[in-house]
């Protein structure tokens, strides 16, 4: 199964699909702000020692955040829209020229990056302190109560290790599986990896062939010009990978996709 990631053009464009790169960020950046809530399940952090381990974990720590569905309408709206200014390289003006949308609506404008997360390391347990495959985010009413500094795992460890330990899952889950109801449209699947054993970098090479599929932003489906040139671009990098444009579908408040060589034909 794949798993997907929504980003703006130009990180698209530049970490995925030029330098085949994953960023897996701090959860401190995240928009949640109930993010490693295992750590405080009363009104705030009781001791000093909690507050350091919380900070740490923060700083050490790089999530990864993928979702199960490429044609979700919320999360095209939410993270595939525009990340890119009037000083950015030439490639991305001259995209967006194309498609006017410049100095307009940029929401849908981004692409959903498919990934096979076998060829791309992202199931493995002895790199992945936790792997796609037990990635799963938990949605729910009321924060989880099995404090982690009560683990085993947690003194032996000094909170985290670089592999996967399935012995205190559980563990893991509360404190980085679990998040808010309101969230569940997200339909959220996490890789997280320290990045201490990185020397402190959050950016990971993948390999280019893990990326199978590429989902256009629904505001380019109808520009042949924009569709061509970036299709240059992909296949100049990924030549094995399919290309999709998005559509409003006909009859329900959905997106359709549309393989990109069929939204050509029919363009012209």
């Amino acid at each position: 199964m794949l798993l997907y990631k929504y980003v703006g053009l130009k990180r698209a464009l530049y970490n995925f699909i030029n330098e085949s790169t994953f960023y897996f960020s701090s959860p401190a950046l995240f928009n949640d702000p109930f993010e490693l809530s295992e750590y405080f399940n009363d009104d705030e952090l009781s001791s000093g020692q909690e507050r350091y381990d919380f900070v740490h974990t923060m700083q050490n720590m790089g999530v990864l955040c993928l979702t199960k569905n490429p044609l979700n309408m919320l999360m095209w709206a939410h993270y595939a829209s525009k990340d890119w200014n009037h000083t950015d390289d030439k490639i991305i003006e001259l995209l967006m020229e194309d498609s006017g949308l410049l100095n307009k609506n940029t929401t849908h404008t981004g692409i959903c990056i498919g990934i096979d997360p076998d060829a791309a390391g992202l199931n493995d347990p002895s790199i992945n302190t936790v792997p796609a495959t037990h990635g799963n985010v938990t949605y729910s009413t009321n924060k989880p109560n099995a404090r982690y500094q009560e683990s085993l795992f947690y003194k032996k460890s000094n909170g985290f290790s670089l592999n996967f330990d399935m012995e205190n899952y559980h563990k893991l889950q509360g404190v980085f599986l679990n998040k808010p109801i309101c969230w569940s449209y997200e339909e959220e699947v996490r890789v997280v990896r320290n990045i201490k054993f990185n020397n402190g970098s959050n950016v990971f090479p993948f390999p280019p062939e893990s990326i199978k599929e590429i989902y256009l932003g629904l505001r380019h489906s109808s520009n042949i010009d924009f569709l061509i040139k970036i299709n240059d671009i992909i296949e100049n990098k990924l030549p094995n990978c399919t290309i999709f444009t998005t559509n409003i579908h006909g009859s329900k408040w959905e997106l359709s996709k549309k393989i990109y060589l069929e939204t050509i034909k029919n363009g012209r």
